[in-house]
């Protein structure tokens, strides 16, 4: 649940499992270590939190798709959009049409 809470406060690059681990005071290992008792990695959950992020940002805002990225950590529009499809089978831009068309 912390590793959660942490992942959420700062979902952008600054998220690594150093970091984190650092703030939690354990190391990097323990903290793989813990996730995958939970049956999970770092990388899971960090994913499943920025693709909430991101679609809550596409449906409730006219933040730029380049802004999103960002500020979930991608270094361009193109990996952010790439991994949006890959978690939804959709694109950033036809969950924010679908969103715009429906209000």
């Amino acid at each position: 649940m912390q590793v959660r809470e942490l992942i959420m406060s700062q979902p952008g690059r600054p998220c690594t499992t150093e970091n984190i681990a650092r703030r939690l005071d354990i190391s990097p290992r323990t903290l793989r270590q813990h996730l995958a008792s939970a049956g999970t990695s770092f990388r899971e959950l960090r994913n499943e939190i920025r693709e909430s992020f991101a679609t809550l940002y596409l449906k409730d805002t006219n933040v730029p798709l380049e802004s999103i990225s960002e500020k979930l950590g991608f270094s361009d529009q193109a990996g952010f959009t790439k991994a949006y499809r890959s978690w939804t089978g959709t694109t950033p831009g036809d969950v924010r049409r679908q969103a715009r068309s429906k209000k």
